[in-house]
């Protein structure tokens, strides 16, 4: 279950990340970044939160360990719900503008910026003679279905900090998909504001890499079905006949096309209604057609 906290608690200083930069990134005992393991043990989530699945096929030993935060207030805020923010202030029924600043938002539509770029970079030079299957993947793998499992799977969801709902109670906000996302986002978000972009790219890249075989399939579908639509459709602009009229000839069918786009183009026409319209209400006004160029 997600942590709770109690009105009137003492308020944390949850939007003083802008010094965040200046904490070093905690270290294990051999000198590398401490380093949270994804748990391989942990069961899917139950059937009555009703999850969707992730869009993008992602096996537990494909996903690299994630980097954990230094600085325990980004910590801390990259955990808080809003409602707790609040709560911590005192207000039970509404919200104030620092709670939506103190609050995990912020660091979550940082790491949000932060994954769209890392997964576009790795993408485009990982599969440089990719176009649309690209696109296609980064959309799938950043996808709230998709980075709510690897949130799961870090256990960010059971430490979400959230008050409890007046109206319901018994609800867990840490069984809601969209929130597990979030907190992913905001996790990366944080790693961002204490300078840490490069591990960032590096998880990403890690992920992408451990993938090689699914993301190849997927880019090649994609491709071959590009060319095909390619290859198609000149097919048919090379069996497509010229318009000729036997009395004008090739240059004459050419005007006759240019003339008929000219009046299939539905500004012109809305031009030409103009005209006649204006022409019924005075009659000495002059017609004037516009000229083919």
């Amino acid at each position: 279950m997600a942590a709770r906290v109690r009105a009137n608690a003492h308020p944390g200083s949850s939007n003083q990340s802008a010094a965040s930069s200046a904490h070093a990134t905690p270290k294990s005992l051999t000198g590398q970044p401490e380093l949270t393991m994804p748990d391989r043990t942990r069961t899917p989530p139950p059937r009555d939160w009703g999850w969707h699945d992730a869009l993008i096929a992602i096996t537990v030993e494909a996903i690299p360990p994630l980097p954990k935060i230094a600085d325990p207030t980004l910590a801390r805020q990259a955990l808080l719900f809003k409602n707790a923010h609040a709560a911590e202030a005192g207000r039970s029924n509404y919200f104030a503008f620092e709670d939506e600043v103190g609050c995990y938002r912020r660091l979550e539509w940082l790491g949000d910026g932060a994954l769209f770029g890392a997964t576009t970079s790795c993408l485009y030079r990982r599969f440089p003679g990719a176009t649309s299957g690209t696109q296609t993947i980064r959309r799938d793998l950043l996808a709230n279905a998709t980075l709510s499992h690897l949130a799961y799977l870090f256990r960010l969801d059971e430490l979400l900090i959230a008050a409890p709902q007046g109206n319901k109670p018994d609800v867990g906000l840490e069984t809601k998909q969209n929130i597990a996302a979030d907190l992913f986002e905001a996790h990366m978000g944080a790693l961002v504001e204490e300078g840490r972009e490069v591990e960032v790219l590096a998880w990403v890249d890690h992920l992408v890499r451990s993938m090689n075989d699914l993301l190849d399939a997927r880019v090649q579908k994609s491709t071959d079905a590009l060319v095909d639509r390619c290859e198609a459709a000149q097919s048919r602009k090379a069996k497509r006949p010229r318009s000729h009229s036997p009395d004008e000839g090739a240059a004459g069918g050419d005007e006759l096309a240019r003339r008929a786009s000219y009046e299939a183009d539905p500004l012109n026409r809305s031009y030409a209604d103009t005209r006649i319209s204006s022409q019924s209400l005075d009659p000495h006004l002059p017609t004037v057609t516009p000229r083919l160029s």
